[in-house]
């Protein structure tokens, strides 16, 4: 019910339990991308990470591009850990695109190095 709400944090919850077979549910990787996508679509920071980290760990299938593009949407949304994969990318060559709020917003932001592109 909360999901159908709008509530991210609910969709990212319910994405938990397919992802990692929580409360005996069985582990299904689709179910928890669709669900973690709609927590994306409600605007939820952590729903990007999971989505992200699952393209990075092969449990969904997603290209460089698009990973970078979640990175970013997680970043406007204040992730900070997105902020830094933006950056990331930034830094080797993609998202050029949105240098000026790359430069202005996300690279103060990231006041450590996170070192190698995850994705390269």
């Amino acid at each position: 019910y909360s999901v159908r709400l709008g509530y991210g944090d609910a969709a990212v919850l319910l994405g938990d339990m397919f992802a990692h077979g929580y409360c005996e549910t069985k582990v299904d990787k689709n179910e928890a991308w669709a669900w973690y996508s709609k927590g994306a679509r409600f605007g939820c920071s952590e729903a990007y990470e999971r989505l992200f980290d699952m393209i990075l760990n092969g449990e969904h299938e997603g290209d460089t591009e698009f990973c970078d593009h979640l990175a970013l949407e997680g970043a406007r949304l204040e992730s900070q850990y997105l902020t830094a994969r933006t950056v990331d990318a930034y830094k080797q060559g993609r998202l050029t695109l949105y240098s000026p709020e790359i430069e202005r917003y996300y690279i103060p932001a990231v006041d450590i190095d996170c070192g190698d592109d995850p994705l390269t």
